[in-house]
């Protein structure tokens, strides 16, 4: 019999990795008869500033701290979001208000998960009990996480952890995306049952993404130069240094993080499927390129964490597609080397069993 769930992550704005996890495990969960509802957790905000905050949202000819692009970015993300879930709450402010709204969609459970979920640094320190899920009342509503990271590989919050440890050994099911966070949570948290699933990306079958693109034409040029995809958050300089690597065969196509502002989801996507070489520093479009079995190089971004990339591709044995600066030698060495995708995706399908063996027997 199907659960009505709560799926809590941080904002979906225009954090393409951020918005692909959560419409992936909605799917994943979907697909095993469950409906699945978005709990909306945001910052705290006194009722003046919500008021300036609509106001700066909808006011034309200005930008003022960048409400109105985040206005706009959100009404591009909205309807693809929601039409991969089946309902979400209002927004939430406060842990009152979310244990409001888990009462009034009547939720049998709520999954945390996944992405850097358990970053501190990137939440309100108001909101960090609700993402270990403390506005849950006792039973009957079960506390799961499902690839939850800690962004990196230390807890660098001591002045936190009696407050988590009794929240953390609450919950009914734990598992993390990367190898650390198992660390973590035994050597900080006492919890040693935690399971290594992941990234909800992967969880769900390649088929789901290749239909997310679907209705977007595939972009060839036959007798043109190949594309090399560059998706970089915040490492401009290594496209000079690919480039040279790659060879004259080869023709940049690029986007940034601003562009989450004017492309969608499905059309990022895309930009994966039509790569004939993948070049990132961001983790889930590193996920991508291996889902689309793409030759590429992602390039260790320690700012947003290090520890996913390294997690994901060890359990692949894709380390070697790992670089840290624009050496060109290094580069033109790994272009020159083939992936087994074959072997790849057998280990992908096995690591897939696992994680959807936790989620089943946790929602069980």
């Amino acid at each position: 019999m199907g659960r009505r769930i709560g799926l809590l992550t941080l904002p979906l704005h225009a954090n393409f990795g951020g918005i692909i996890q959560a419409v992936s495990l909605s799917a994943a969960l979907r697909e095993r008869g469950h409906k699945v509802f978005l709990l909306d957790r945001r910052r705290p905000a006194h009722h003046w500033q919500r008021l300036v905050m609509r106001v700066l949202a909808v006011l034309p000819g200005q930008n003022i701290g960048g409400f109105r692009a985040r206005s706009r970015m959100l009404g591009l993300h909205r309807n693809f979001i929601e039409s991969h879930i089946d309902g979400r709450s209002g927004i939430c402010r406060s842990s009152a208000e979310m244990r409001r709204a888990t009462a009034s969609l009547k939720l049998d459970a709520v999954v945390v998960g996944s992405d850097q979920v358990w970053r501190l640094a990137y939440m309100h320190p108001d909101a960090v009990a609700d993402y270990f899920l403390g506005f849950i009342a006792d039973k009957p509503t079960r506390r799961i996480a499902y690839a939850a990271s800690f962004g990196v590989g230390s807890w660098d919050y001591p002045d936190r952890t009696e407050e988590i440890a009794p929240l953390l050994a609450k919950f009914d099911a734990v598992s993390v995306r990367e190898t650390s966070g198992m660390t973590i949570c035994d050597a900080v948290f006492g919890r040693g049952d935690v399971a290594h699933v992941l990234d909800p990306t992967l969880l769900i079958e390649p088929a789901f993404h290749h239909r997310l693109c679907s209705d977007i034409p595939v972009a060839s040029c036959p007798d043109g130069p190949r594309t090399a995809f560059f998706y970089m958050l915040d490492n401009p300089d290594i496209r000079t240094a690919a480039l040279s690597a790659l060879g004259p065969d080869y023709a940049a196509a690029e986007l940034t993080l601003n562009d989450g502002h004017t492309v969608t989801l499905p059309q990022w996507v895309s930009r994966f499927r039509d790569a004939d070489f993948v070049v990132t520093d961001s983790f889930h479009g590193t996920v991508f390129a291996i889902i689309f079995r793409k030759p590429f190089l992602s390039v260790v971004n320690h700012g947003r964490g290090a520890d996913r990339f390294t997690s994901l591709l060890g359990q692949l044995g894709l380390e070697d597609r790992l670089i840290s600066q624009a050496n060109s030698i290094d580069i033109s060495a790994l272009i020159a080397q083939s992936i087994d995708y074959d072997d790849i995706h057998r280990r992908l399908d096995d690591l897939r069993r696992h994680s959807a063996a936790f989620l089943e027997k946790a929602l069980a």
